[in-house]
């Protein structure tokens, strides 16, 4: 049987959820169910009949049920099995401002037959739902702006659940790490962007003019690369990295730079992204010595000082830069992704460079049963955060002990590292972290046989053959970026100044109560005018997206929440909507004209 999806339910699977509109397009199924009176409903499971919602009136079990759930602000509900979507309807009428739900339906089949006879369109667009079928994929999580949500709730619904269990706990644990991963993510952009931005600024004259990492694709086929971090097992590296510092490709973290330098290990590359202060102290005081610098442009301006033009760059997928490096015709270098901790570019970067091999170092991922963070000499014992609680870690598999303890963060990092074998199939792993927790697809090996393992390559003179490959650099003088950047600067100036005239213009008038009124015409004008000045130019708008921007809009949706009720008007809702909008718009713009002016790099003053 091949049942017709009802246009109303269609219209919106293709525009929300393409995954389950797509399983749609081949599923059959041979149900037996029927829906009752008082949303009820019955499906027939080999000989018996079953009613999910009980046999006289669903509202007395999901009443029943809802009475368990506790209701808090900010939370995602994840509840397995659709059911007629009666249940996940009434939850959502009393959720918590701010709290969303995730519908996770293992049987494609019967979603089928339920569209094809039951009207859920109203249940389909709501922006706080999402529906899951596909297991193995949960990119829809993304839809739920992350950063704003603070943890997650099973509420087990227990008629749905117990039709499928085999599916719903191998789900439910993956749904957890998932939304860990993606919300850790999407957090560290949004907090970010605006020291991205204003660091991206600040960087731009010297990054325009150093070469990108493109120089230096597919030199190191020859060598095994070597990535040291600042684990509490670099300790007990240093002789290792000493016998074979001139058998590999060396490339440092800045949180492990100056414990090398201290004992006399040179590396050829050294990798800093990090925008915040900090990521300057591994390298402050420290010389540089042959050491290139991998960065993007975003990373901290004291850390690009400290390395003059011993410096390649790739772009980090920002806008600002791209649109520069664009307009200069500059080549913008490979598109290297990072996840979390620099650390995960290993894979992405040796691919790229060519090595066949990668020996990870001191790349421990766990803190040990002391709860030591960290290589004892290093920027955290400075600043007195080398130990913490392994109270709050969880017990992982390690490779050398029974367990070791990872906190959240690293946890965080160990799934990104735990699938990075599998990404990168034509590179050979090996983890010499001896305090280290478990890597997928990574084995661990001891120091004698790494050395074995690494050959007999020859790198003692590659940090000249570096420094050669990266002397050529361009020369843009201060005044075209000047006439580059200038546009951005009007268009920018334009929209903070009209979004701060309709944000006053509605602060200094009452909420209106009839759609028909004078203001509210006044203030759809306000709003078009806004709109018509973003699509004006969408370019310069990503730019803005990309920095403090988000972080506004973001804040801009979860006041919405608190602000908003349902005994409001549409029309006095809609108004608070765009006064709350051209607030954050003025936010996001003004802070890039700041770093704009900071950096001399416009011709005009703020108003």
């Amino acid at each position: 049987m091949n049942s017709i999806v009802l246009e109303k339910n269609a219209w919106v699977l293709e525009r929300r959820f393409l995954n389950t509109w797509k399983a749609f397009q081949d599923c059959l199924h041979d149900l037996e169910a029927e829906l009752l009176q008082n949303e009820t409903y019955k499906v027939k499971l080999g000989n018996d009949d079953v009613f999910p919602y009980g046999q006289m009136d669903a509202q007395i079990c999901v009443q029943d049920w809802l009475k368990t759930i506790p209701l808090n602000e900010d939370t995602v509900y994840i509840i397995t099995g659709f059911g007629t979507g009666f249940h996940v309807e009434q939850l959502l009428k009393i959720l918590k401002p701010g709290a969303v739900v995730a519908v996770a339906e293992a049987n494609v089949g019967w979603l089928k037959w339920l569209f094809s006879r039951k009207d859920c369109r109203a249940l389909l667009e709501d922006e706080r739902l999402i529906l899951l079928t596909d297991f193995s994929n949960f990119d829809l999580l993304e839809a739920f702006e992350l950063p704003n949500k603070r943890n997650v709730h099973h509420a087990l619904f227990a008629p749905t659940f117990v039709l499928n269990e085999k599916a719903y706990y191998p789900f439910c644990t993956r749904f957890c790490q998932e939304f860990d991963m993606r919300q850790k993510a999407q957090s560290t952009v949004v907090v970010d962007s605006k020291l991205w931005q204003k660091n991206a600024l600040a960087n731009l004259e010297t990054l325009v003019n150093v070469p990108t990492l493109n120089v230096l694709k597919g030199k190191f086929s020859h060598l095994p690369l070597v990535l040291v971090s600042a684990g509490p097992s670099l300790d007990s590296a240093i002789p290792f990295l000493k016998k074979i510092q001139n058998k590999a490709l060396i490339v440092s973290m800045n949180s492990s730079f100056r414990t090398l330098c201290k004992n006399k290990i040179h590396s050829h590359l050294t990798l800093a992204l990090d925008p915040r202060p900090t990521t300057f102290y591994g390298f402050k005081d420290q010389p540089i010595g042959q050491t290139v610098l991998v960065t993007t442009h975003m990373v901290h301006p004291d850390v690009v000082k400290h390395f003059g033009h011993q410096i390649v760059t790739w772009n980090g997928q920002d806008p600002l830069t791209h649109f520069v490096w664009s307009s200069l015709g500059k080549d913008e270098g490979p598109a290297l992704k990072v996840a979390g901790t620099v650390a995960n570019l290993v894979g992405d970067l040796a691919h790229f460079l060519g090595c066949q091999k990668v020996c990870l170092v001191g790349q421990d991922l766990a803190c040990t049963e002391s709860g030591k963070t960290h290589a004892s000499d290093s920027i955290y014992n400075d600043n007195g955060t080398l130990f913490m609680d392994t109270r709050v870690c969880r017990e992982w598999s390690g490779n050398t002990l029974p367990k070791v303890f990872v906190e959240s963060k690293l946890f965080f990092y160990l799934q990104i590292f735990n699938k990075m074998a599998a990404s990168f199939p034509s590179i050979e792993f090996i983890n010499t972290s001896v305090l280290g927790a478990k890597i997928d697809g990574i084995p661990y090996m001891d120091y004698a046989d790494a050395e074995k393992w690494m050959g007999n390559a020859d790198s003692s003179k590659l940090s000249e053959q570096l420094l050669e490959q990266i002397k050529e650099s361009c020369s843009y003088p201060k005044q075209k970026l000047v006439e580059i950047l200038q546009p951005l600067f009007n268009f920018t100036k334009d929209l903070c100044e009209i979004a701060l005239q309709a944000a006053t213009w509605h602060d200094s008038h009452a909420e209106p109560i009839f759609e028909h009124e004078r203001i509210v015409r006044e203030g759809y004008a306000w709003a078009d005018k806004i709109n018509a000045l973003i699509d004006s130019n969408l370019t310069f708008y990503q730019i803005l997206l990309s920095g403090r921007l988000i972080h506004a809009l973001l804040d801009y949706k979860k006041n919405l929440d608190a602000l908003l009720s349902s005994s409001r008007s549409k029309t006095r809702s809609l108004w608070i909507e765009n006064r709350e909008y051209f607030w954050a718009v003025f936010s996001g713009c003004n802070d890039l004209l700041h770093y704009l002016l900071a950096t001399k790099l416009a011709n005009y003053r703020m108003p």
